[in-house]
């Protein structure tokens, strides 16, 4: 768990590691040298389980995982957000499936979405077979970085941990490189409340262009080893229109570009076609698209969700239809009402949401 000033939430995210039901871990804290009292309520913390790493100067968390990960000893590793909140049997879950499953490198799962006050805001979701892990991995992180739990073999003793050169989306940097070589799953249980606040790393001191160039060099590098396509720098920009959002002019080759990676992708995975959820997700995708489409409102939304049914009709079947309604007809506010009773949308991409 790294720390950079998160005094406001740090005692509420150390309280639900402490009282996870599976007992038999170490927490090891790398505070990144904060200046706001969190060294203070770390200090207050009791509990022999607990191992606090200070470093001497702001190191960044990119160094700092990695530092907490030299300090791991166990063949299991769990990553914690010191503003988010994990569900009492979070850690019981995940190591019962991977000892069940020695396959598996990586495993996340589904969460909450919380306000400052702890809150429930709505839900976030990510795919949970591998084929649409995969797929959405060539878009976007497929896994909330507070939520994983890894084999210290593969992601430290083989990979070597984060690559310090992303001091951002670095997580899903490192889950492309396991995925070349190993199986990856979510599970579908709520296990993480993600919490979403004006000081979140992936909210302040967003630096646009580096941003940009980071998520750029990512989505080349797992779209090739995925479905084996080199992608032009132009085709490049248009997949990450999917976090930053696209002109709507941009759309119809958006999509044109993204039928061609279905086409690749169904070839090397014949067996994703049954299985569903790269279809689903892709639904999902595309209303997420909409959202964040330029110039936002109804009518692009409309002109999105339209250009998709026209070219692949089986869309339709994919699309969350009270999304659609809601964000056509009512537009943002829609959304917003949808949220309150609890259907809240994805958590954006892995700039800018899970990827802390």
């Amino acid at each position: 768990m790294p720390v950079r000033d998160a005094a406001p939430y740090v005692a509420d995210a150390l309280a639900g590691v402490r009282a996870q039901t599976f007992g038999d871990f170490e927490l090891i804290v790398v505070d990144d040298a904060s200046t706001d009292g969190s060294r203070a309520i770390l200090a207050r913390c009791d509990d022999p389980r607990l191992v606090v790493v200070h470093n001497d100067r702001h190191l960044g968390l990119t160094a700092s995982l990695n530092r907490g990960l030299a300090r791991a000893r166990a063949d299991l590793v769990a990553r914690h957000d010191a503003d988010d909140r994990s569900h009492p049997d979070r850690l019981a879950r995940q190591v019962a499936v991977m000892r069940a499953r020695p396959e598996l490198a990586l495993l996340g799962s589904r969460g909450r979405l919380i306000d400052e006050r702890g809150r429930v805001a709505g839900i976030f979701d990510r795919p949970v077979d591998p084929h649409g892990i995969r797929w959405y991995q060539m878009f976007d992180n497929a896994f909330a970085h507070g939520s994983v739990m890894f084999r210290r073999a593969v992601v430290v003793d083989a990979l070597g941990g984060y690559d310090e050169s992303f001091a951002w989306a670095q997580d899903w940097e490192l889950w492309g490189r396991v995925l070349r070589r190993h199986e990856a799953a979510n599970l579908p249980d709520r296990l993480l409340d993600y919490r979403t606040h004006a000081a979140s790393v992936t909210v302040r001191s967003r630096e646009p262009a580096r941003d940009r160039e980071y998520v750029r060099r990512i989505i080349a590098v797992n779209v090739e080893s995925t479905v084996g396509l080199t992608l032009a720098p132009a085709e490049i920009d248009l997949l990450a229109g999917f976090i930053f959002g696209l002109e709507r002019h941009a759309v119809a080759p958006y999509l044109a570009l993204v039928e061609r990676l279905v086409r690749a992708f169904h070839a090397r995975y014949p067996a994703a076609l049954p299985a569903g959820e790269p279809a689903s997700t892709l639904g999902l995708q595309l209303d997420v698209l909409a959202a964040r489409a330029r110039p936002s409102g109804r009518g692009t939304a409309l002109a999105v969700y339209a250009a998709a049914l026209r070219r692949r009709p089986s869309f339709g079947r994919t699309l969350p239809l009270s999304r659609v309604v809601a964000r056509v007809v009512l537009g943002p506010r829609g959304i917003d009402w949808l949220r309150g009773l609890g259907f809240g949308r994805p958590v954006p991409g892995a700039a800018t949401g899970p990827s802390r």
